[in-house]
């Protein structure tokens, strides 16, 4: 078993000589002060490099162009349309300028020709490639999630119940990648039993099928977590965390891997949202602390419409001359 603070590289080259020197380049290179040690993994094809992206998980991949069975950039869009969240550096033989933009366009993170490669600058396209890649999916997370809350604000809007604002919340969870189930509910006083007042998913699926195992909701303990502290609560993986040890037993065939709970909170508690995340730390600390402000804002619609219902109800009594039952 590989220490978790490895750094795992996939190198498809065909050339067995090339290869060798790439990986003696590696292994004279100094790690990242964050990784213990380097684990590369070397395939010749890319039908095995895709076979091991399936089933493994990696840092970066080093992709040569110029493969038996796929040449050119065919086989960087290959690698990039099965995995969009890894850097690729691309190695190629032909030092061409246009192929290189080209590349980069395409989503790769650099474009190295091996006549060129030498480990200090194999180093420092690596650390390159993974930077740049950390910088722009913090961009697109918060470009989604602040997507996500400009559509739920003019949901708000227009909503005239609290079902409605529960509804169209859950609806835009679920239109939202990575969420594939949301739900509102809320706990009785003490904490025993959840009453589901909303929920939706990305096909429509059974909420108790697919979301609770041995009769409780998955994430249970995390939304009444959430509520007590009026914080934020996350899982980042469903296999450990706040699950109880029969849910253990069962929860690997799940495919939610994250959830977040969220409490609806605003001068009292109006429930809580939770949130399910089709991949493993799928909440980083900034989406935690926006989907916090989130709920802020969804408690504090809920708490203004409430009282304005209350105010017509008022209204209404006053109009019709009944005042008993103010008093």
């Amino acid at each position: 078993m590989s220490p978790e603070n490895a750094l795992k590289a996939l190198l498809v080259e065909d050339n067995l000589g090339d290869a060798r020197l790439i990986t003696r380049y590696l292994e004279e290179s100094s790690l990242p002060s964050e990784a213990s040690e380097l684990e590369l993994t070397h395939v010749e094809t890319l039908t095995a490099g895709l076979e091991h992206l399936e089933k493994n998980t990696y840092d970066f991949v080093l992709l040569d162009l110029g493969l038996p069975e796929s040449t050119g950039l065919e086989t960087l869009d290959r690698v990039l349309s099965h995995s969009p969240e890894l850097p690729v550096v691309v190695l190629t033989g032909l030092n061409n300028r246009e192929i290189a933009v080209e590349a980069i366009m395409r989503g790769a993170q650099d474009y190295l020709p091996k006549d060129d490669i030498d480990s200090a600058q194999l180093l420092r396209s690596l650390r390159y490639a993974i930077e740049r890649k950390k910088r722009e999916e913090k961009l697109e997370t918060l470009n989604r999630i602040n997507a996500l809350i400009r559509d739920i604000n003019k949901a708000l809007l227009t909503a005239t119940s609290r079902a409605e604002i529960e509804q169209a919340v859950c609806e835009r969870f679920i239109a939202t990648d990575p969420y594939q189930f949301a739900l509102v509910g809320e706990f009785s006083s003490d904490f025993e039993e959840f009453t589901k007042r909303y929920w939706e998913s990305v096909d429509k699926r059974d909420l108790e099928t697919v979301l609770e195992v041995k009769g409780q909701l998955l994430g249970h303990q995390l939304a009444a977590e959430a509520v007590r502290t009026r914080e934020v609560q996350v899982i980042q993986t469903v296999a450990e965390g706040a699950l109880s040890e029969e849910q253990k037993d069962e929860i690997a065939e799940h495919e939610v891997k994250a959830v977040a709970a969220i409490p609806l909170v605003f001068e009292t508690v109006h429930g809580v949202l939770v949130v399910y995340a089709d991949h493993p730390y799928a909440f980083d600390e900034q989406e935690r602390e926006v989907l916090g402000e989130l709920g802020q804002t969804i408690g504090y619609a809920i708490t203004s419409l409430e009282a304005q219902m209350e105010r017509v109800d008022l209204d209404d009594m006053f109009r019709s001359g009944d005042t008993n039952e103010v008093d």
